[in-house]
């Protein structure tokens, strides 16, 4: 027979494992107990949440710096290089150079980061990226650039290369909003060649990346594919599909009574947490009030 409480406690052992380890840093043992215990669960309740939060995905700021460092060496870099290869734009350069420090200076030197923006917020998730980038030495100061600052100075004179950055991309909306300004069409008017511009990311949920990929070149770290929604048919969350269907029968009831919805936005339901901050097309139920509090700090996008 299975013992609930036998696994709760297993389950909890091993996220405290995660925060001792700094593996997480959405919440601490602390937040999570108190949390737990003021949302009054039961025990098949507070067993399917703590089974997601174990096999969930979390990044804390120092993973962020590591693929903030591995998206601009691995992907942004070379994305580049290939263009102008392929493009055979001689002008970029004095002379040709093989791959060095000194070329990779030069066409980072060339290109302008521009953090998705669409409420002009602060503590939006891309303004948080640029200031990863640019208070660890990636990029300078000078190559974080806002759309009304690219329009306003015709800063297509002084960068190549235009990439919109954002820590993630789960539903595509956000995005595709940010594709639809009148700026971003006279920024593409001004560019040597559309190719010119495109999305950088850490993670990208596929949902996301097939909405908005015929509209942009879409470069990212991590790629979370169905197996990686709570609640699919191929989710690696839950040891066979009976469990699965048992657990989602619990939590949505749960979801209910407490008068929220079981998946995210766009009917997404990961188990993702970047940082101090869950993005919406994570499952409500750590993001929302079960009673009294959240888990977790939720975010619009």
């Amino acid at each position: 027979m299975f013992d609930y409480n036998e696994q709760i406690y297993v389950k909890k052992k091993f996220i405290k494992s995660l925060i001792d380890y700094k593996e997480v840093d959405s919440f601490s043992m602390n937040s999570l107990n108190t949390w737990l215990s003021s949302s009054n669960l039961s025990e098949k309740e507070e067993y399917y949440i703590l089974n997601i939060l174990s096999r969930a995905q979390y990044y804390n700021e120092a993973h962020l710096i590591k693929a903030l460092h591995e998206i601009l060496n691995n992907k942004i870099i070379p994305h580049i290089e290939f263009e102008i290869n392929h493009r055979l734009v001689d002008e970029y350069i004095d002379k040709p150079l093989s791959y060095s420090e000194n070329k990779y200076k030069t066409i980072l030197k060339k290109t302008a980061f521009i953090p998705l923006l669409d409420r002009n917020k602060p503590n939006e998730s891309s303004n948080g990226m640029m200031r990863l980038l640019t208070n660890n030495g990636i990029i300078n100061e000078s190559q974080c650039c806002f759309l009304d600052e690219i329009i306003g100075n015709e800063l297509w004179n002084e960068f190549d290369y235009f990439v919109i950055f954002d820590d993630s991309i789960g539903t595509g909306g956000q995005l595709l909003r940010f594709l639809n300004l009148p700026e971003i069409e006279t920024l593409r008017m001004n560019l040597k060649t559309p190719e010119h511009m495109f999305f950088a990311c850490i993670l990208a949920i596929y949902k996301g990346l097939n909405n908005v990929s015929e509209y942009i070149n879409v470069l990212y770290c991590d790629y979370y594919g169905p197996e990686f929604d709570v609640f699919s048919k191929d989710s690696i969350y839950w040891r066979n599909d009976s469990e699965r269907d048992t657990a989602y029968a619990v939590l949505n009831e749960l979801c209910k009574n407490r008068g929220i919805t079981i998946k995210g936005r766009r009917r997404l339901a990961y188990a993702i947490f970047i940082a101090k901050t869950t993005p919406n097309w994570t499952l409500p139920i750590f993001w929302r009030e079960l009673n009294n509090g959240t888990l977790t700090k939720r975010r619009s996008t």
